[in-house]
């Protein structure tokens, strides 16, 4: 088993005894040990995937339909899992004591939280590996529906979650017809064969493969015009769940932009694909950056609420994320990734003390 193997096993391990002693005292803590072992797991492989420039590549592929399934963690996808196993550890350190048995106490439903909670870092370690187009649609589904259920776990959020359903199913339907367009252009879904079908494309099909794209992956993102699920459904829950969900969820989104626009189809793929005059795709995608960088911001500083407040922050800070690697630069690129772990941190940071205000005083969302 390769090390990319045994964090996916630890990650499973995780899900499985929270599904059977999610409710216990101790859960937490042992959830800690299993976000520790991972980030162990993270650590060793640091060097092959960064010195070495090569992905660790899981042995868990398959074949569906003749199509090749396989999962392989490179660079990008090992800096987003560090992120994503941080965050959880972090979470799951500050419930494990007294906010659990007090949340459990009052009412609430330790076992979905740390459930939903081991879930979607199982499927996100999952997603960040994804070699082809078929292991990035399956992957992509189950962060969705891990989302979901997180989501899902506070008292008052059920509406939100159902609103964030309809959202996704419609982003997975757009995934799907690119998969289409691919599978008809090139007779397989590997990414090459993606990168293949784009240079025989003509400007319509591409033009339709970038917007659904988008569409797809911006849902995630929460990009204006699709961001009206995401901050009440984030901003309501659970202490543990909306830390994670705002330092990390949204983020896969951007992964995802990261794989398949930016690095498979490229920005002078991109800039080829003009609208009027030199206005082009990628400055359509800038330009959409650049109003959910403003516009949510502005709304989170008419927030009273801190809990809106930050949610609404965090829309506005994908939209930084994402300009700085539709740039184009390496400067632009770097700026925009080391904001994913700067945003990251400050929410969690900003997020905990609440869970501490909300276990002394008020009852379990």
């Amino acid at each position: 088993m390769t090390d990319y193997d045994l964090l996916l096993t630890a990650s499973l391990g995780a899900v499985l005894f929270m599904l059977m002693a999610g409710n216990r005292a101790f859960a937490g803590w042992v959830g800690v040990a299993f976000y520790a072992l991972m980030g162990g797991f993270l650590a060793e492989m640091s060097p092959l995937v960064y010195a070495h420039a090569a992905p660790v590549v899981s042995s868990m592929g398959f074949s569906m339909g003749g199509q090749a399934v396989a999962w392989q963690l490179d660079a990008v996808g090992w800096y987003f899992a560090v992120i994503a196993v941080g965050a959880a550890l972090a979470v799951t350190w500050f419930s494990a004591g007294v906010w659990g048995r007090d949340y459990q106490a009052k009412g609430g439903n330790l076992r979905l939280l740390n459930v939903s909670l081991a879930m979607n870092v199982s499927t996100m370690m999952l997603f960040l590996g994804s070699a082809d187009m078929l292991s990035l649609f399956i992957s992509w589904e189950l962060v969705s529906w891990s989302s979901f259920l997180l989501m899902a776990s506070g008292r008052h959020t059920v509406k939100y979650a159902l609103r964030y359903v309809i959202y996704a199913m419609a982003g997975a339907m757009a995934v799907m017809g690119v998969m289409a367009l691919v599978w008809n252009a090139a007779g397989n879904l590997s990414f090459a064969g993606l990168q293949s079908a784009v240079t025989h494309m003509g400007t319509a099909p591409l033009w339709t493969l970038v917007l659904l794209l988008f569409f797809g992956f911006g849902i995630k993102m929460a990009v204006l015009p699709f961001h009206l699920w995401q901050a009440n459904a984030y901003a309501f829950l659970p202490g543990p769940a909306s830390a994670f969900l705002g330092a990390i969820s949204s983020r896969m989104g951007l992964f995802a932009v990261l794989v398949v626009l930016i690095r498979l189809l490229g920005i002078v793929k991109l800039e080829s694909l003009s609208i009027v005059g030199s206005f082009s795709a990628r400055d359509l995608l800038a330009w959409v950056s650049l109003l959910t960088l403003i516009i949510p911001t502005f709304i989170a500083l008419r927030q009273y609420d801190a809990r809106l407040l930050l949610a609404w922050h965090g829309i506005g800070q994908g939209g930084y994320m994402l300009i700085g690697v539709l740039v184009g630069t390496e400067m632009g690129a770097a700026g925009g990734l080391m904001h994913v772990f700067n945003h990251a941190t400050y929410q969690a940071i900003l997020s905990l003390p609440a869970m501490e205000s909300e276990a002394k005083a008020g009852s379990p969302q």
